[in-house]
């Protein structure tokens, strides 16, 4: 996976460890402690470090294990060893999300609420002007005073992080991880999409799709702007990358327009980072409750299967002590 990953608005940092008095477990916890930012999780605000490293846990990067020893007459055969452990391999991916340094005086509303926002305003498009700090600057300081006295300043935004004065702002995380003991087990027809042409595959491949999670959180800053699609867009392509499938990519729908599944690559390198799977499916819960991740998930390109009623399961959620939810099931083939 990309350790890095630049958008026009934002820095994606790669999260494969988060230990003590480090940068990543102290940008973990500034998300796990807002109220705001987990109002939607079902693992609520997280009071403590303590608290914070039992649930990050829980979607962080686990170990490989250790290599068995060669001379150990015990030693299992080789090939069975690696089936047993691709049997075990979870996958797991993490992405912190800053905001570039930005310049922003524009006058235009922003877009519609996204994440835990708990409005439901109509979604909106938004044109905006931007500009790079490498651009032309032919204009006179007159000039410019003028336009500024006469209209609107256009919003701009800095790409290049080191031209600005200012660090990163941490507002976000996404996390993609495969589905484990815990995961919640929906009926077969909410996390399937139509089937696909027939593919050839190899005796080293399984034609099964690897099912991953997605999830992720904003702070209440940061609402409102667009960031949750356009992390959640830069991570499903770097999951592509990882694959070699940039070729089979989905492109991204209009709000008017569903996903329309692609064929899985079929010759995926050895260093598939997703190996052995040369397929993958998303799968998202939003609950009824959130909207505006609805939305989200239409803006990057899953299809809503249908609704889960989930009545066996009490938690604090939104708030409030809950004993029913009704789940909205999206999922997208990324390749």
């Amino acid at each position: 996976m990309d350790p890095i990953i630049f958008t026009p608005r934002l820095k994606l940092t790669l999260i494969t460890k988060a230990e003590r008095n480090s940068p990543e477990l102290e940008w973990l916890h500034e998300l796990r402690s807002n109220e705001q930012a987990t109002w939607w999780s079902i693992h609520g605000r997280q009071k403590n470090l303590e608290d914070t490293e039992k649930v990050i846990a829980g979607f962080l990067p686990v170990p490989p294990p250790p290599p068995l020893p060669t001379d150990n007459p015990n030693t299992p055969d080789k090939a069975e060893a690696e089936a047993e452990d691709e049997d075990e391999k979870t996958y797991r991916v993490v992405y912190a999300v800053h905001q570039l340094p930005t310049t922003t005086t524009s006058s235009t509303p922003p877009n519609p609420p996204l994440v835990s926002d708990r409005t439901a305003q109509p979604a909106t498009t938004i044109a905006t002007t931007t500009t790079t700090t490498d651009q032309s600057q032919s204009q006179t300081q007159t000039q410019t005073q003028k336009q500024s006295q006469s209209q609107p300043q256009p919003q701009v935004h800095v790409q290049n992080p080191t031209a600005a004065a200012t660090t990163p702002t941490l507002i976000g995380l996404v996390t993609l991880t495969s589905l484990g003991a815990n995961a919640l087990t929906l009926p077969a027809h909410l996390t399937s999409l139509p089937p696909l042409p027939p593919t050839t595959t190899t005796t080293t491949t399984t034609t099964k799709p690897l099912t991953l999670e997605l999830a992720y959180m904003f702070l209440p800053k940061s609402w409102g702007r667009g960031y949750a699609t356009e992390s959640v867009n830069a991570v499903f392509a770097s999951c592509q990358r990882a694959a070699g499938a940039t070729q089979h990519a989905t492109p991204t729908p209009t709000p008017t327009q569903h996903a329309t599944p692609t064929p899985p690559a079929t010759h995926l390198g050895l260093s598939s980072f997703w190996s052995p799977f040369t397929s993958i499916l998303v799968r998202a819960i939003v609950n009824q409750g959130n909207p505006a991740s609805m939305r989200v998930m239409h803006k990057v390109g899953m299809t809503k299967t249908g609704v889960y009623e989930l009545t066996d399961r009490r938690v604090f959620l939104a708030g409030e002590w809950r004993d029913r939810h009704s789940l909205h099931i999206f999922a997208r083939l990324l390749f």
